[in-house]
């Protein structure tokens, strides 16, 4: 589905109403077009008419995870595996990746994992490999200190 994809935004087809118009069109008697738009939009955080990058492994996967999931009913997939699988498909190399990430030119990496409503006393590993450092740093909303 990943290359699919590429090949609409390479076409310019690159908003979920382009996409969906053309992956799942009315003409197809059992489509209800906005509500897929829809569907998507609130799954992915991505406007109706937002232009995507379609060569964007960070933008893709999202996407891919909400079609699957709206086809579906949910996302039988394991992250890692959709995740893999969406870079393959895009011809990108192996991750990580990481959503508003951005490439540093240090050798570092920079990941970060929301965990609402985590309760207190939630812990958290790293584990690197290579030349590589990471720590972890929990914050809790609710009245209480930092761990």
């Amino acid at each position: 589905m990943a290359h699919q994809l590429q090949l609409y935004g390479s076409r310019g087809t690159n908003t979920l109403e382009g996409i969906v118009h053309r992956y799942a069109p009315a003409s197809d008697r059992n489509n209800d077009v906005g509500s897929y738009i829809a569907d998507l939009s609130q799954r992915t955080g991505y406007a109706p008419y937002q232009v995507l990058d379609l060569n964007n492994v960070s933008v893709v996967e999202p996407l891919v995870r909400a079609i699957t999931a709206h086809e579906n009913g949910y996302d039988p997939y394991a992250y890692n595996m959709e995740r893999s699988s969406v870079a393959a498909g895009l011809g990108a190399p192996p991750g990580p990746y990481s959503t508003g990430g951005s490439k540093p030119t240090d050798g570092s990496v920079h990941v970060e994992i929301s965990m609402p409503n985590a309760p207190a006393g939630t812990k958290a590993k790293t584990s690197t490999t290579g030349n590589t450092t990471a720590s972890v740093r929990i914050g809790y909303s609710q009245v209480g200190a930092m761990a």
